[in-house]
C-alpha cells in the first residue's frame, strides 16, 4: 500500500490548491478524484468567480490578503492568467448589521475603499437607480478568477511538483483516527499522515 504525507479529496478549486501548495512544499501528495478533472458536478467550474476582500468576518478579508498573493505566485509560476483586478461596487444601507460589519472589515483590514453617497455612485455609474439612503463602497481590488482555467493550472503545478492526481477514483471510506489514516477508493487503497476532505 502506497503511504503518503497527505491524501487530498477532491480536485476542484479548494482541493487542487490544497494539493498545490503542500507538494510545493515537498510533501508526497495524492489528489483523488471522483470525476476527471474540469468536471461541472461540483463548485469550481465555469467561467469566472468573483475575488473581493468586502466580508462581514474580518478574518476572510485579513486571510484574502494572503489569497491576492497566492494567486499571483501560481500565476507567475506557470505563465498562466489567473486573476484579474476590475474593482467592484457594493450598495447598502448603513445600519444593517452585516453591511456595516463588512466595512468595518475593510477599515481594521487597511483594505483600500471609498465610500460613496447615493449621488455619488450615480454619477459614477449612471446605470445604477440608488435610493437616497444607500451607499455605496467601491472596493477596488474587486475582481474575478478565471475558474476553469485557475482548478487547471493548479493541479498541473501540483503534478510538476511530483503531487500524484487519480481522476475517476471515488473514496469509499476512509478508516482511522490516528496516522496513518487509511482512504479505500475504487482504485484500491492507501495511507497518509493526513487526510484533507474537499468534496
Amino acid at each position: 500500500m502506497t503511504t503518503y504525507d497527505a491524501i487530498v479529496i477532491g480536485g476542484g478549486g479548494m482541493g487542487s490548491a490544497a494539493a498545490y501548495h503542500l507538494s510545493r512544499r515537498g510533501l508526497k501528495t495524492l489528489v483523488l478524484e471522483r470525476f476527471r478533472r474540469g468536471h461541472a458536478n461540483g463548485s469550481s467550474h465555469g467561467e469566472s468567480r468573483v475575488i473581493r476582500m468586502f466580508y462581514e468576518q474580518a478574518y476572510y478579508t485579513r486571510l484574502m490578503t494572503s489569497a491576492y498573493a497566492a494567486w499571483r505566485e501560481a500565476e507567475a509560476e506557470s505563465g498562466a492568467d489567473l486573476l484579474t483586478v476590475t474593482g467592484g461596487v457594493v450598495i447598502g444601507r448603513e445600519g444593517i448589521p452585516a453591511f456595516d460589519r463588512s466595512i468595518e472589515s475593510l477599515s481594521v483590514n487597511g483594505a483600500p475603499f471609498e465610500r460613496w453617497s447615493a449621488g455619488e455612485t450615480m454619477r459614477r455609474f449612471p446605470q445604477f437607480r440608488v435610493e437616497p439612503d444607500d451607499v455605496a463602497v467601491w472596493e477596488p481590488e474587486t475582481g474575478f478568477l478565471r475558474a476553469d482555467r485557475c482548478v487547471a493550472t493548479l493541479l498541473a503545478l501540483a503534478e510538476r511538483h511530483r503531487a500524484t492526481v487519480l481522476e475517476e477514483s471515488a473514496v469509499e471510506a476512509i478508516e482511522g483516527e490516528s496516522s496513518p489514516v487509511r482512504v479505500r477508493t475504487s482504485d484500491g487503497e492507501f495511507q497518509a499522515k493526513r487526510v484533507i476532505v474537499t468534496a
